[in-house]
Formats: structure tokens, sequence, C-alpha cells
């Protein structure tokens, strides 16, 4: 993953040009890892600190199938383990078709899923 930097960041938006500093103080807000490609934004995984579950993931359509979501995962976990009281992501029970595959391609805990479409099609501009 040479080619991405990623950040670590908490917010009430989705919105991954907001710059602040990544913080555990406010857990009613999501924890997110967000990869850019230079000052770019392409990808995000968020996650709901009180409880682990993943809220949402979302990669750019050129960029998916190449890991990015899978080493967003392993960044949030790490991440999530130097933090007393953030929990680690766990998948959510409302996956997508896609969602799903991928959860299942990465592992861990895998509650039965129940049937989720995606509300929007691109991230950065809901």
């Amino acid at each position: 993953m040479k080619d991405f930097d990623f950040e670590f960041r908490q917010g009430k938006t989705a919105d991954p040009s907001d710059d602040y500093p990544y913080n555990t103080h406010n857990f009613d807000w999501p924890h997110r890892v967000v990869a850019k490609q230079g000052n770019t934004p392409v990808a995000q995984l968020s996650w709901k600190p009180r409880t682990g579950e993943i809220s949402d993931v979302f990669v750019e359509k050129p960029l998916r199938r190449q890991g990015l979501a899978t080493e967003m995962f392993k960044r949030a976990h790490h991440f999530s383990s130097q933090f007393e009281g953030v929990v680690s992501p766990r998948h959510s029970e409302h996956r997508t078709e896609e969602g799903d595959a991928w959860a299942k391609a990465v592992g861990g805990d895998l509650p039965e899923r129940t049937p989720h479409t995606r509300q929007f099609n691109n991230l950065w501009n809901e």
C-alpha cells in the first residue's frame, strides 16, 4: 500500500475533507480510517466506537479489489487496540452483497446478514 497515505479521524460527518485532529473523547461520532492518494481521499472505513460496528466501507471504483479496504480494516484494528474504550471494528449485520463478500474474505465475527442497499454511490459527494 505504498501509493496511499492513511489517516485516522473522528467526526460528525462522512466528509473526509474536514481536517481535525483525531481524538477519542467523543464516542458519539464515528471513527474512521481514510486512505488518500496524494491529497485526494479515495477510500474510507467507518466504525462506531462504542460498539465497534462497521457503519461504512467505501473505495473509489477504479481502486476496488486491490486490498485497500482490507488494509484499512487491519489498520483500524491495530489503531483501536492502542486506546482504552475504542472497540475494534466488527462487521455489521447490515451489509450489501459486496460488503458481505468482503467481510467473509477478511474474516472475523460475522453476524447473519440483513440485506442492505447503499444509499449513495459516491461517499465524497453525498
